[in-house]
């Protein structure tokens, strides 16, 4: 959350590589796991909605 607090108000847009260090970093302070995929790349809309048919 600190990564995009910074991206809104200094500008300093976070890589998601950034966001998963940070993740692991902070898991001895917070436990649990992290979730976040870096590398992640969403298929096209196209390929996730079906088209409507009007």
């Amino acid at each position: 959350m600190e990564a995009l607090l910074a991206w809104t108000a200094m500008g300093e847009k976070p890589t998601p590589r950034q966001v998963a260090e940070r993740c692991t970093a902070l898991l001895p302070r917070f436990g649990g796991a992290c979730h976040f995929v870096p590398d992640y790349r969403p298929p096209p809309l196209v390929a996730r909605v079906t088209p409507r048919v009007p």
